[in-house]
């Protein structure tokens, strides 16, 4: 809450939000995909976790800036082998019609995203899990794609 005053946030909407937050976290789809064990990765995988990490790149003359929410990179022998970039949004998603048009509006972000992180770690971009996890309700969707 502090935080949020700095930032000129009121209080009343930063526990909302904090509430509606912690709500997500109790939920089992949320909860899985934030798991150190989400999608085979092992308990004792040798993992670097990014968060809120800023990035700029350079791709075939274009230049890509942003901010990756969460970023897991399972390493080998200190390499990365694979990787999963997780988005969070705030959209309401009533049905499954709606998540599944969510996912194709914000898949462009996406490819974006893992484009930049594959510039960055030389990563195939099929090592790269694309998650987009919305907070409300909550649910987790991959982005399929080239």
């Amino acid at each position: 809450l502090a935080k949020a005053a700095e930032i000129g946030v009121t209080a009343d909407f930063a526990r909302l939000h904090l509430a509606a937050f912690t709500d997500a976290l109790a939920d089992p789809e949320i909860r899985a995909a934030l798991s150190r064990t989400a999608h085979g990765r092992s308990a004792g995988a040798d993992v670097s976790l990014w968060r809120e990490r800023r990035f700029a790149v350079h791709i075939d003359g274009v230049h890509l800036s942003g901010a990756f929410d969460r970023v897991v990179i399972e390493r080998q022998g200190g390499e990365p082998v694979a990787a999963e970039i997780i988005d969070f949004k705030t959209d309401v998603i009533g049905d499954d019609d709606a998540l599944q048009s969510a996912v194709a509006h914000y898949a462009p972000q996406m490819f974006a995203y893992r484009d930049a992180l594959c510039s960055l770690t030389h990563l195939d971009p099929s090592a790269v899990r694309l998650t987009l996890l919305f907070l409300d309700p909550h649910r987790a969707a991959t982005v399929d794609g080239p």
